[in-house]
């Protein structure tokens, strides 16, 4: 579909053997328009390519095993994507470039080695990635490149176990927020540059887990929770002119927890609290 307003395009594949089905949709120069493809059992793909238009919107939504949603929208302002997965070895892939615009992945119900990756381009967008009763599952965000300014993104995993998030924002006020609970073996990490931006990490009821923020520019603010947990590691880093920059780190409920706060310029406040635990190590560094 090209130079168009207001399409629908709806693709169902289902019921029992519907294996191995591809849906590919490209809407080029359409606003006003949707996409929806429903897939159910194993090895199933989707592919939607929308560009140069506005309040576009896609939703994929898979269940059961070895799914692959791969989703383009480009050069669009007020775009939407939802992606539910159901099952193992999913994956879900999703580019955005424009402003205003929405990201929502969910990959839930005992899955093993589910992959979201989400890369936005623009201004005051949002993602947000669930993943729930899984192992070895990755996640990766990243808002870049000039003028993302005011966006945030949001992971949650829920009873998780050696899995990854890891967050990355350029430029001035976004926010980033990883929560974490029920799991061990769990690695979360947010890089920011620029100015104004904030930080919020949380993992709890869980041991061998590792949160890294590093942040690189001003008036930055960073929080890490770990709650309930053993062997548990807290770095923050607030690096280049850290000026009016806040850490705090709290871990408690643990033993053998490790908690780093490094932060470099004026008016840095860091505050570490390690309570019901034994054996933890604290260290601050300001300059």
């Amino acid at each position: 579909q090209s130079e168009s307003l207001d399409n629908a395009v709806t693709v169902t594949q289902y019921e029992g053997y519907s294996d191995n089905n591809t849906a590919a949709v490209t809407q080029d120069q359409v606003s006003n328009s949707t996409v929806s493809v429903t897939q159910d059992d194993f090895d199933n793909m989707t592919i939607v390519n929308q560009s140069i238009g506005s309040n576009m919107s896609a939703t994929v939504s898979q269940s059961d095993q070895s799914e692959l949603a791969v989703i383009d929208q480009s050069n669009g302002n007020d775009l939407t994507v939802m992606v539910d997965q159901d099952g193992s070895n999913d994956i879900a892939e999703i580019m955005q470039t424009g402003s205003n615009n929405s990201v929502a992945v969910s990959q839930i119900l005992d899955g093993v080695n589910n992959i979201a990756i989400v890369n936005q381009d623009g201004n005051n967008s949002d993602v947000s990635v669930s993943q729930s009763a899984s192992t070895d599952s990755f996640v990766m965000v990243t808002q870049y490149e000039a003028e993302s300014d005011g966006n945030s993104a949001t992971v949650t995993q829920d009873l998780v176990a050696n899995s990854t998030v890891s967050l990355t924002q350029d430029d001035l006020f976004n926010t980033a927020t990883v929560n974490q609970s029920a799991g061990s073996w769990l690695e979360a990490t947010v890089s920011q540059s620029d100015e104004n931006n904030i930080a919020n990490v949380d993992q709890a009821g869980g041991s061998n887990n590792y949160a890294g923020v590093f942040q690189d520019g001003g008036s930055n603010v960073s929080t890490v929770t770990q709650t309930g947990g053993d062997l548990n590691t807290a770095m923050i880093s607030q690096e280049g002119d850290a000026v009016f920059a806040v850490a705090t780190v709290t871990q408690t409920g643990g033993a053998d927890n490790l908690a780093t706060v490094m932060q470099q310029g004026t008016n840095a406040v860091a505050t570490i609290i390690q309570s019901g635990g034994v054996f933890n190590t604290a260290s601050i560094s300001q300059h």
